[in-house]
């Protein structure tokens, strides 16, 4: 029996929710519609969204709290004859629970997405926020996480019994990583001959915590003439990573390339992958990485040590830890059969477990069983 699905984000923009929703929407079943209600106006990532049963619907949330949302995605909810309702996030749970469980009185099913933590998660608990989850998880038909340790982690932050976490991990497109495009080269971005390249691709959001990365890596990149480092991303720490790039005295050796749509290009041009984050959920560039054959050095944050195995697929270190950084890149930039193994085992691992056909396949069973 066909159903019908809308899916709450704060904006449709380049971010690891919004493309785990993306690639959840491109791959799901022809029983499956799909509605995408962004808060804000979307952005021209509406674009990548390919499925042709999915409708894209700007609600265009005013400053503030906006007190007319509840009652629009109800209005939605029984336009469409919605079945389920899929609120990626804080900035969403509170409308969808009032639209699902007080307007349209309980007849519409209500599934909660904890993917990660901001800076401000991170470095206060907000006891009101925490308590409001508390209570809107008992409207909840189900939570779900990409992760073991984050269902452990919600589970004792807000205090509600884990059994209701779903854990569903994140895939990734494995075939966009095609291996034949071999060493590529980004726009303004020449390293010399021998390079080996340290990179990441991310957000450029505090939680990501790039300033310290390239803070933690300037003596390297000084030191060593070979050593280089690319960031792809774009966000608000853009001005404090290119002033850190100035006040090291290295930006001959640092290419900040901004939002780009070619990923795969991008990760081809690198030797050395690393998600440097404060907090982490289950990081698709991670996973991207992985499936290009890069070696991943991550922080032990979140669920990222359930996809980069120590000593195994990566290197896994601890946040802010400058030493733990500097000596992980050595080790990597030194051995080169090391990398090359690490990478291949890493490509071997999100072939197996990561990739988007599986997540698309756990997320139509859900929302068809629920």
């Amino acid at each position: 029996m066909p159903i019908t699905v809308l899916h709450l984000v704060h904006r449709l923009t380049a971010g690891g929710a919004e493309r785990v929703l993306v690639n959840l929407i491109n791959n799901s079943s022809k029983h499956i519609s799909h509605i995408v209600c962004s808060f804000s106006p979307a952005d021209s990532f509406r674009d990548e969204i390919k499925n042709i049963n999915c409708t894209i619907i700007n609600l265009n949330k005013r400053e503030g709290n906006d007190f007319r949302l509840p009652f629009n995605i109800a209005k939605i909810c029984r336009q469409f004859k919605v079945d389920v309702v899929h609120a990626q996030g804080w900035a969403t749970y509170a409308e969808g629970i009032i639209a699902t469980k007080i307007l349209c009185m309980n007849k519409t099913k209500f599934i909660f997405a904890f993917r990660g933590k901001t800076i401000e998660d991170v470095a206060k608990i907000n006891w009101k926020r925490l308590y409001a989850q508390k209570v809107f998880s008992c409207f909840c038909d189900l939570i779900i996480t990409p992760s073991e340790e984050m269902r452990r982690d919600y589970a004792a932050t807000i205090r509600i019994n884990a059994e209701k976490i779903k854990v569903i991990p994140n895939g990734i497109n494995f075939d966009e990583h095609n291996l034949s495009l071999g060493r590529s080269t980004i726009i303004e971005f020449n390293p010399q001959e021998g390079a080996i390249v340290v990179g990441c691709v991310a957000r450029l959001d505090p939680v990501k915590n790039l300033v310290w990365f390239v803070e933690a890596l300037a003596p390297l990149v000084r030191k060593y003439k070979k050593l280089y480092l690319l960031i792809i991303g774009d966000g608000p720490e853009m001005i404090k990573i290119n002033q850190e790039v100035e006040r090291q005295k290295i930006k001959q050796k640092v290419h900040l390339a901004g939002r780009r749509n070619d990923i795969p290009v991008c990760l081809s041009a690198m030797d050395i992958y690393v998600q440097p984050s404060i907090y982490e959920g289950v990081s698709n560039t991670i996973l991207e990485a992985m499936g290009s054959s890069l070696p991943v050095i991550a922080t032990k944050v979140g669920g990222t040590s359930e996809i980069v195995k120590n000593n195994i697929t990566g290197l896994l270190i601890n946040s802010r830890n400058t030493i733990q950084l500097q000596d992980a890149v050595k080790r990597l930039m030194e051995d080169g059969d090391l990398r090359k193994q690490m990478g291949k085992d890493g490509r071997r691992l999100v072939a197996q477990q990561f990739t988007v056909q599986r997540m698309a396949i756990a997320y139509d069973k859900l929302f068809l069983s629920i």
